[in-house]
């Protein structure tokens, strides 16, 4: 099938161009995904994945009772 074969061609085209800057270049550490990263830090960690690791990181949520009354 030549156009599965052109396909493939372009596909190994389009991803040899080098990411260097913008979102295509960083992703997260542990999902890989390119959206909702946190750059912060240096932490390359999207937002869904920072929820679920944050503790582990050694991030806490403020207390209630330093809130502003």
């Amino acid at each position: 099938m030549p156009f599965d074969e052109d396909r493939t061609m372009a596909q190994s085209h389009y991803f040899s161009h080098p990411r260097n800057f913008g979102k295509g270049s960083r992703s997260c550490r542990v999902c890989g995904a390119h959206q909702g990263l946190i750059r912060k830090y240096d932490l390359m960690v999207c937002r869904r994945c920072f929820r679920e690791y944050a503790t582990d990181l050694g991030f806490a949520k403020p207390s209630s009772s330093n809130s502003c009354e």
